[in-house]
């Protein structure tokens, strides 16, 4: 049995995270070598620092977010973050996974910061009220890449084989892949289903900017005190967030979020989108299973085994 997957390109096609993007520097310092420049010595000694913070500085970076972003979803905030209509357009698909005939989504972004590309799973599995629809989240620096898609820099590589070092029995005519932009290895294929999607760009308010900034403050004052008070001692916090209080985060989230402008003259074509998304589900290996019986492993691990991050002597190994 050959079952599909479903591959979507983040920034420009699933939404426009730049309003998520900079709480992930906060939950998860992980990704902050990958976004700010650092020499290989810098790195390394980031990577030290980082590795020996307390578990209870990690734990409470884990619960601070995932009750932000079950805020999120409850107060419906993603609305205007992730792409018009997503539920409405991903839901065939969705149901297809339901049935066994899908063997899940991946996204593969050349977006440096990982948080937003599991940030964005997670909204969208929020949805649906669904787990384990996520497959792999092949980010800018995903070694997974490595092979195939050329140096770890801009614009990298998408290439279908990159897909079929995560799923090697995959056939072409299984993979649905959605960009907002030409990728000539996928588009070329014709037995691939390919969906060019109009750019989609910020598509909220200031009004609601300042929500979302709302629901991290309140969540945040929720927590002990005492662990707030650790929280602004931390090495990434202090140094690359140059914060030592909420006002502090306050003034740097609306630094990067203050140029945002709602976008009123974006047009998305649902009938394009709609169309190929059922051509591609009729194409489908027929399958009579039912419910699943097995679910696909995950490659995601837990939050507190992906806060060890890869040290400069690992890098080199």
């Amino acid at each position: 049995m050959n079952k599909g997957v479903c591959v979507f390109d983040l920034d420009g096609t699933l939404g426009d995270l730049r309003v998520i993007s900079f709480f992930g520097l906060l939950f998860e310092p992980k990704v902050i070598p990958n976004i700010y420049t650092m020499n290989d010595l810098d790195k390394k000694h980031f990577n030290s620092i980082i590795n020996n913070y307390d578990d209870d500085m990690f734990d409470f970076m884990e619960k601070l977010r995932n009750t932000f972003e079950k805020e999120i979803h409850l107060k419906d905030l993603n609305e205007g973050v992730l792409r018009n209509d997503i539920k409405k357009r991903l839901n065939p698909l969705v149901h297809e996974f339901k049935k066994g005939n899908l063997e899940g989504f991946i996204i593969y972004s050349n977006n440096s910061n990982l948080y937003t590309l599991e940030y964005t799973g997670r909204a969208i599995e929020k949805l649906f009220n669904i787990k384990n629809l996520f497959i792999e989240y092949l980010d800018r620096n995903n070694d997974i890449r490595n092979e195939y898609d050329g140096p770890k820099r801009g614009d990298r590589l998408k290439m279908v084989d990159t897909i079929k070092l995560v799923l090697p029995k995959l056939k072409d005519k299984n993979i649905l892949f959605m960009d907002d932009l030409i990728h000539n290895d996928f588009f070329k294929n014709e037995n691939i289903t390919y969906i060019n999607v109009a750019e989609y760009t910020s598509n909220i308010s200031k009004i609601n900017i300042e929500e979302i900034w709302e629901v991290f403050e309140s969540v945040f004052k929720s927590m002990p005190e005492e662990e707030q008070n650790k929280f602004f001692d931390l090495f990434h916090i202090k140094k690359y967030i140059n914060a030592n209080n909420l006002d502090d985060i306050k003034r740097e989230y609306f630094k990067d979020t203050g140029n945002l402008q709602e976008d009123k003259n974006f047009k998305e074509n649902f009938h394009m989108i709609d169309d190929k998304i059922r051509k591609f589900i009729n194409n489908l290996n027929n399958y009579s299973g039912g419910k699943r019986t097995r679910k696909h492993k995950s490659r995601r691990r837990t939050y507190k085994s992906r806060r060890l991050i890869k040290t400069f002597q690992d890098e080199e190994a």
